[in-house]
């Protein structure tokens, strides 16, 4: 599956529902809008501006979430009450399904961060020849993301650094790309 429910609970159209029925209702189409954001302490890090490129996504691609931000966040600090278990990442999906029906989930989704050692040495990562559509919009292609997980378990990778047609490098496939040269911080271009 290319997105996975973590803990106990997740939200479904403003509905609390437990874990073991995440599987069958979570069918999103062949590309969806979503936003992940870091949980510490049970505050939502940075969220204004998650809740921005949210909303900026949706516009890009045309679709209205049906949310105002102020309800989203009453979304969010629910599922964190009803899933107590400590730090995390959370996700924000929407997407319209079958008969144009508006699908908003909110939830913890599993996550991995580079243990001490991988700090202190590295960790492996390979390219991929892949673009996204929009790089500026958060716009899960899971053609991408499947080709991106095979590349990743085959080489047993960290991550995989996504490489435009002139080879230069866009982002990662799960994470922001940057690098520092003589004290300068280095980014891809933004669209």
């Amino acid at each position: 599956m290319i997105t996975a429910c973590a803990r106990q609970y997740f939200i479904k159209n403003d509905q609390l529902l437990p874990v073991n029925e995440f599987e069958n209702s979570f069918n999103p189409p062949f590309q969806f809008i979503y936003e992940v954001f870091r949980i510490v302490d049970g505050i939502p890090l940075f969220i204004e501006d998650h809740f921005n490129r949210f909303w900026h996504t949706a516009k890009l691609v045309q679709v209205d979430p049906g949310i105002t931000r102020h309800d989203l966040l009453r979304l969010v600090f629910r599922v964190i009450r009803a899933n107590p278990e400590g730090d995390g990442n959370m996700q924000i999906v929407f997407y319209h399904h079958v008969m144009n029906h508006p699908q908003l989930f909110v939830f913890y989704t599993p996550h991995q961060y580079p243990t001490q050692q991988q700090f202190k040495t590295g960790v492996k990562v390979v390219s991929l020849f892949a673009e996204r559509n929009q790089p500026d919009a958060k716009v899960m292609d899971t053609g991408l993301r499947n080709a991106a997980n095979e590349l990743k378990s085959s080489e047993q990778a960290y991550e995989i650094l996504l490489l435009n047609k002139e080879g230069f490098i866009t982002e990662g496939s799960r994470s922001n790309v940057f690098f520092i040269k003589e004290n300068t911080l280095i980014t891809p271009p933004l669209g």
